[in-house]
């Protein structure tokens, strides 16, 4: 796989064949694809067609690793969003220089759409849009690293806020639209410190508003 002789979609062999081309037995072949999985790089399917398939790049082990960490190690809430709101800085200023205008027509259009779920009633799809603002932040500094850990810890606080019962709602629109903008205008302080204030004002109305709605 790291040397690209099997690609995103292939389908491996079959645990027989794993098992007589790497000399081990079944049940190594059968732990190690399960092992994969567990990780994201592969897909086990059944039935029909089935077996394991390479899969695209996704964040979801980092995310499940994330999640783990977080709610099973008993990790504080605060060394996650402060090491996502430092990756979230890097992301901002490195879009400042190499954002497109197609990067910014999908921030753009990532906003409109968080209101008009929220004008419908249609709450999870607007959380799922917030989320998704912040992962685009990442799209737009075109750095598939930072894309993959902040689409991870973005998944582990959006249960987070599944948990709490926190609903979002379009009071802190005008943030993300001052974030794009100094995007736009390639201003990497200002986008740093439209950003961190967005952040700071989120982290404390969810602090003491438990139950409230927040954006």
């Amino acid at each position: 796989m790291a040397a690209g002789r099997i690609s995103p979609g292939d389908r491996l062999p079959a645990e027989r064949e794993l098992a007589s081309q790497l000399g081990v037995s079944r049940s190594a072949i059968r732990e190690a694809l399960r092992s994969l999985e567990m990780s994201g790089i592969l897909s086990l399917e059944k039935g029909v067609g089935g077996g394991a398939y390479v899969r695209h790049a996704s964040a979801d082990g980092l995310s499940r690793s994330m999640h783990d960490l977080l709610f099973l190690s008993k990790v504080p809430l605060e060394q996650l969003t402060e090491v996502r709101s430092a990756l979230l800085t890097l992301a901002v200023r490195t879009a400042c220089g190499r954002a497109t205008l197609s990067d910014l027509v999908d921030l753009e259009t990532n906003i409109s759409d968080t209101r008009s779920a929220y004008e419908r009633g249609r709450i999870d799809e607007a959380i799922a849009h917030i989320g998704a603002f912040y992962e685009l932040l990442g799209k737009a500094a075109h750095n598939d690293v930072l894309v993959v850990i902040i689409s991870s810890l973005t998944s582990t606080v959006r249960a987070l806020l599944e948990q709490t019962d926190v609903v979002l709602e379009p009071e802190f629109e005008v943030g993300r639209r001052a974030i794009v903008e100094a995007i736009r205008q390639h201003d990497e302080d200002e986008a740093e410190a439209k950003l961190r204030r967005h952040i700071g004002a989120l982290e404390r109305f969810v602090a003491t508003h438990p139950r409230s709605e927040v954006a």
